[in-house]
């Protein structure tokens, strides 16, 4: 099934997902729609469903990002492109290795949710970060 709006993105998330949750279904229910339906276009993501909550990672594309050598306001104190990229990798290596409960990992490739494994996760992730590194190397490149 092709999913072609955001709120149908999130609908069939909660539908694939929602039974395996113990605790903590308000991150589902309301942070990740949260985070689903502000984006326009769709763009890929991860989901990790686990019994006590879950993670989203979206891929933004890399106009999303500071203009390169601009620090941003992130997290706790400010950062630079490169460490708020890195950090999508970092933070799909932590969960894995941080939490027991995982039940289930899904990719939303743009146009349905996809069960993975958590190495094709890590893969999507990879891909997804040299991809956005490729784009700044030949935006300064070519100065587009």
């Amino acid at each position: 099934m092709t999913l072609t709006n955001n709120e149908e993105v999130y609908n069939e998330l909660e539908k694939i997902t929602l039974y395996l949750m113990d605790n903590y279904q308000t991150d589902l229910t309301t942070h990740d729609k949260n985070q689903i339906t502000q984006y326009k276009p769709l763009y890929h993501m991860v989901h990790i469903t686990r019994a006590w909550g879950t993670q989203l990672i979206t891929f933004v594309p890399f106009t999303e990002y500071p203009k390169k050598g601009e620090q941003i306001r992130y997290l706790f104190g400010y950062a630079y492109r490169e460490k708020i990229l890195n950090d999508n990798r970092l933070f799909l290596e932590h969960i894995f290795k941080a939490f027991s409960d995982i039940k289930i990992v899904h990719y939303f490739n743009g146009i349905k949710w996809l069960k993975v494994t958590r190495e094709q996760a890590q893969r999507h992730i990879n891909n997804y970060v040299n991809s956005i590194k490729d784009q700044w190397e030949r935006q300064e490149r070519f100065n587009y």
